[in-house]
C-alpha cells in the first residue's frame, strides 16, 4: 500500500559485552576472529565513505553460530562531514573525547583496538594509553600487543592508516 519498512535479522545470542560478562576474556583465536569480522564490516563501511563512531561490544551483536554484526549506526556519519565530539568513552578515540576528531577512519580503528583489548581481557583502558602491562597479565601475545599498542595509539597518525591494514596486523600478514 505504499508503505515503507525497515526488516532486520534477528540475532538472540547477546553481545560482545554480554559473552565477556557471561564467560570472561575471550581466547586470542576467538577475539581476533570477532576483530576481523567487525573490522571487514568497517572497511566496507569506510570504503562507502562513512565513519562508524561507537564501535564497542555492546554494539556488537553475537549470532547462533558466533557470527558478530556491527550495529547501531545512530551516530555514524558521512566520513568527509563534520566529526563531533561522540561516543562511548571507554572505547572512544582520545581526540574525539577531547572534542578535537579529525579522521573518521582513525577514530573507528582506535575503537576497535580497544573493543578487541576488551575482549582479551574483560577490562576496558584509558583512553590513548594502551595498558601493556595489562595485555601482559592476561598473556597477550607479544605481536598481538604491537598490534592493539598500534591501533589505540594516542595520535591518530600514528594508527593503521586505513582498516586492511589493521586486518593485516590482526591477520600476522
Amino acid at each position: 500500500e505504499g508503505l515503507g519498512y525497515v526488516a532486520f535479522e534477528y540475532l538472540d545470542a547477546g553481545t560482545l559485552q554480554d559473552w565477556v560478562k557471561e564467560k570472561g576474556p575471550m581466547s586470542f583465536a576467538d577475539g581476533v576472529a570477532c576483530a576481523c569480522q567487525v573490522a571487514d564490516g568497517l572497511d566496507a563501511l569506510h570504503r562507502n565513505g562513512v565513519v562508524h563512531r561507537d564501535v564497542k561490544p555492546s554494539n556488537i551483536l553475537v549470532d547462533r553460530e558466533g557470527w558478530v554484526r556491527l550495529v547501531d549506526f545512530g551516530l555514524s556519519r558521512a566520513l568527509d562531514g563534520t566529526l563531533s565530539a561522540a561516543g562511548s568513552p571507554a572505547f572512544a578515540a582520545p581526540e574525539l573525547i577531547a572534542g578535537r576528531p579529525t579522521d573518521g577512519r582513525a577514530i573507528d580503528i582506535y575503537s576497535l583496538g580497544a573493543t578487541l583489548a576488551y575482549l582479551l581481557t574483560a577490562e576496558t583502558m584509558l583512553p590513548g594509553r594502551p595498558d601493556v602491562f595489562l595485555l601482559e597479565r592476561h598473556g597477550v601475545p607479544r605481536p598481538l600487543q604491537r598490534v592493539l599498542v598500534r591501533a589505540m595509539a594516542s595520535d591518530p597518525s600514528a594508527r593503521f592508516a586505513a582498516v586492511p591494514e589493521l586486518i593485516a596486523g590482526l591477520r600476522g600478514d
